[in-house]
């Protein structure tokens, strides 16, 4: 009898213990200091919100730039001699068309949020040309013009800045050059002309080209080939697959600016438009009517059409789906017949 009560007091003392301990471990759980560790993990960053700027897709923090600011142009000498040109790499749209004979011509356009210290040679206007300047507004820069052009350049929706006329202080004239190809203007003197005569800035509901961050691509044709007439005017745009632009060679020359930069594009639009002759050198390009287009870039190949809608000219894959460029200086080549392109 002993045994067994001696066994039982033993049993209570043991669980008694038992239950100590596990209280004891509960409380220690709960009070007991904690070893804390820290992760050391990197804040997960906010994509800040970017807008495509009109002219070129630039992207930019504050949307209200993307366009408020001047639009201008000028007519660009394109001679297949000329050492250099002045101001295509800082252009958001260079377009290139057929003037006199067999010669091209360049309009180039600006936005006044980049800087260019000097454009030109400047040469002068032809009337097409006066209708792609009209897309812009602002001022358009030019030196003289043919009959036609200058009949009608007063009815166009631009101030007409003309070197030959009062205004030509905001030209000067490059004693190193051979005239007529010696006449240049820069962001600066534009401006000037701009702030006195009030020139508005680029109008609100400006239609702006489908620019896009594009996020899958294709692969760049490696060489555009336009023929707009002789061999001095065969133009290769060729692909720089580090840089991811074209650049252009013309009469089997690369072009190069007065700072001795390639000239480059990162779009080169084919713009198909009818040509006719309205004298013996002198035609007309039918800037209204529609045709045929493609597209160049680091996406490939886009074909489609060009439609002029609310006087602005816009390009369309065949769903009427606008096509899509990149960011950068974009060449629109004005040819009449798509023959002249190989690619």
């Amino acid at each position: 009898m002993k045994t067994k009560k001696l066994n039982k007091e033993i049993f209570l003392i043991a669980a008694f213990f038992l239950v100590v301990i596990l209280l004891i471990a509960l409380l220690a759980k709960y009070f007991w200091p904690q070893k804390i560790t820290v992760q050391n993990t990197e804040p997960v960053p906010v994509e800040k919100l970017l807008y495509p700027q009109v002219l070129n897709g630039q992207l930019l923090a504050d949307q209200k730039a993307t366009n408020n600011f001047l639009a201008f142009s000028a007519m660009i000498d394109n001679g297949y001699d000329l050492d250099s040109q002045s101001g295509l790499n800082q252009a958001s749209v260079v377009y290139e068309a057929l003037a006199e004979s067999n010669i091209t011509r360049l309009l180039a356009v600006f936005s006044s949020d980049i800087k260019v210290e000097r454009i030109g040679p400047v040469r002068s206007a032809r009337e097409y040309f006066l209708d792609l300047a009209q897309e812009y507004g602002g001022v358009f820069a030019h030196v003289g013009g043919s009959p036609q052009a200058l009949a009608k350049i007063a009815d166009y929706d631009f101030f007409a800045l003309d070197e030959m006329s009062a205004n030509g202080k905001y030209f000067w004239r490059d004693e190193e050059y051979d005239e007529p190809h010696n006449v240049f203007t820069s962001e600066e003197n534009i401006l000037k002309l701009a702030e006195k005569k009030e020139v508005a800035n680029l109008k609100t509901d400006f239609q702006a080209w489908n620019f896009v961050k594009a996020t899958i691509f294709g692969t760049a044709k490696a060489q555009i080939t336009v023929d707009f007439s002789s061999e001095h005017y065969q133009v290769d745009w060729r692909y720089d697959y580090d840089a991811n632009v074209y650049q252009r060679w013309q009469d089997g020359v690369k072009k190069l600016t007065d700072q001795n930069a390639t000239v480059r594009a990162t779009n080169v639009i084919i713009q198909v438009a009818k040509h006719s002759l309205i004298d013996k050198e002198r035609r007309a390009i039918d800037l209204k009517s529609g045709g045929k287009a493609l597209v160049f870039n680091k996406i490939g190949v886009q074909e489609g059409k060009w439609k002029l809608v609310d006087g602005r000219t816009q390009f369309f894959d065949a769903n009427n789906k606008p096509l899509e460029l990149l960011a950068g200086t974009t060449w629109v080549e004005i040819v009449e017949d798509i023959s002249q392109v190989k690619f």
